[in-house]
């Protein structure tokens, strides 16, 4: 009798050991490619002659970088007026791909104020 019982639950915990495996697999997956890029902008912005004015130039920028797939941050140089640091942060699944999307930004950044970049570093974090 004990042998009969043994032999039904056999084929069920089979059954739960390959779907645990197929959820283990599927997760892993998932998890495997994430890229995190930063973008770090140093700019200098000569006609700024307050901390209002330079305020309404990375308002400007930050609002054009909207449309592309970035977090956009003012993270150096808040007490000047005609410098700003920026942080600009992107996440793809390729490490070509973040690179040619904030080349992109650095290129648009130049479009809206020409001549204002002095330094662009890019970091990947992950």
């Amino acid at each position: 009798m004990e042998n009969d019982r043994r032999q039904d639950t056999h084929p069920a915990l089979r059954t739960f050991s390959i779907f645990i495996l197929h959820v283990a697999l599927f997760s892993f997956s998932l998890v495997v490619a994430m890229v995190v890029a930063l973008l770090s902008v140093e700019l200098f912005l000569p006609g700024s002659q307050s901390l209002k004015d330079k305020r309404m130039v990375l308002r400007r920028v930050k609002d054009r970088l909207a449309k592309f797939n970035v977090a956009v941050a003012e993270v150096e140089h808040h007490d000047l007026w005609q410098r700003a640091g920026l942080g600009i942060v992107t996440i793809g699944t390729t490490r070509v791909h973040t690179e040619q999307e904030l080349a992109a930004v650095a290129d648009e950044i130049e479009r809206i104020e020409p001549g204002a970049i002095t330094r662009t570093e890019i970091e990947f974090l992950a």
